[in-house]
């Protein structure tokens, strides 16, 4: 007699070890031990597009951050970036991790949102990107009294490149910023701290130091040190303009993102270069830089109070702004003692054509 046979019934007991339902899915052990840090980590190299930027901008240690790139390519198993030499470009997956990071970052400040909201006295953290340098009354005299009124703010300011600000700005991994801004940008809102002016200066060792009678055609050929941001398509493009239309043409002798790097080349002699006025005054009173023509200056730069209109501001943040706001309307040093407010959905136009602000509440919706 040929027997018949059948499939082996599973055991009832290793049932849902056969379906999965007690073996851990790859999503699941990823929830569990995936690293915000990691995240965040990720986010700064994106953004900065460089290991060593973000190395900074997180004050980290490249290897650091490099070695976090690897844990989190590791937990994620996919490669995040494709190597070009010394550069890098995000890969199909390293978009969707960004997208999906900046994300998660949004929530958990919302979180913080939610928290401080509801507290009787006002605590939490502020972060700052901002210039280098800022040398104003107005700004100074709205911090100390900010901290005084309001002493469980506590206040982080990072020194970073006015590009680097408004990239971060746009990207919404910082709310808040002080920086160059010439031109009005989406959905960024300004308002005016101070103007600077611009002027050209040598240092002692320069065979035009002392003199008085210079001409800008005898300083067309001379070496120049220049900010990385005086390019024509930079911050500072005024001052790349101004060398265009004088026919400067020696040679770019040293360049930096850093005032103070370019201000110790102009002493060394590496060439002419151009100053705040305010951060040269110091050195020619000392007798290391001389002031160069065009004695009315090259040109004048705004150093602006930044936003984006579309972040997720902490209570502590818009109590920041709004307080620095109302010190700015009210402060001589802004004209009229009105700040610029330039982005085209929070501002208006009055009969006479002056620029109008807006309460802060409507600039961030």
């Amino acid at each position: 007699m040929t027997m018949l046979s059948f499939p082996s019934m599973p055991d009832p007991v290793n049932r849902k070890a056969e379906t999965g339902h007690d073996i851990p899915r790859k999503s699941e052990q990823l929830i569990d031990r995936l690293d915000w840090n990691l995240l965040r980590t990720f986010i700064a190299i994106a953004h900065e597009g460089n290991i060593t930027r973000a190395a900074s901008s997180l004050r980290l240690t490249q290897s650091a951050v490099s070695q976090a790139l690897r844990r989190l390519e590791k937990q994620i198993g996919y490669a995040l970036i494709v190597r070009h030499g010394s550069r890098f470009t995000l890969s199909s997956h390293g978009e969707k991790v960004l997208r999906l990071a900046s994300d998660i970052y949004g929530s958990i400040k919302a979180i913080s949102n939610e928290i401080e909201s509801g507290t009787e006295e006002v605590g939490g953290h502020i972060r700052l990107l901002t210039l280098s340098s800022i040398e104003s009354v107005t700004y100074d005299t709205f911090l100390a009294n900010f901290h005084e009124r309001f002493p469980r703010i506590s206040l982080e300011i990072i020194c970073i490149r006015s590009e680097d600000i408004l990239s971060s700005l746009q990207k919404k991994t910082a709310n808040i910023g002080i920086g160059l801004c010439p031109r009005p940008l989406p959905r960024i809102g300004r308002s005016l701290i101070m103007e600077q002016s611009y002027g050209l200066y040598c240092g002692r060792p320069h065979r035009f130091f002392g003199k008085s009678d210079i001409s800008l055609r005898e300083l067309a050929q001379e070496n120049f040190v220049r900010s990385e941001a005086d390019r024509i398509d930079g911050l500072l493009s005024n001052i790349t303009i101004f060398r265009n239309e004088m026919d400067f043409s020696g040679w770019i002798s040293g360049t930096s993102y850093s005032i103070q790097e370019i201000t110790r080349m102009i002493v060394a002699n590496y060439g002419i270069g151009c100053l705040p006025e305010h951060i040269a005054q110091p050195w020619v009173d000392a007798g290391r830089l001389w002031r160069l023509p065009p004695a009315s200056g090259i040109t004048t730069s705004g150093i602006f109070l930044l936003w984006n209109r579309d972040g997720r501001y902490s209570n502590s943040e818009r109590i920041f702004l709004e307080q620095f706001q109302n010190h700015l309307q009210a402060s001589p040093s802004a004209p009229e003692g009105r700040p610029e407010i330039t982005t085209a959905a929070n501002t208006g136009q009055t009969k006479t054509g002056q620029t109008k602000s807006y309460p802060l509440q409507n600039m961030l919706k």
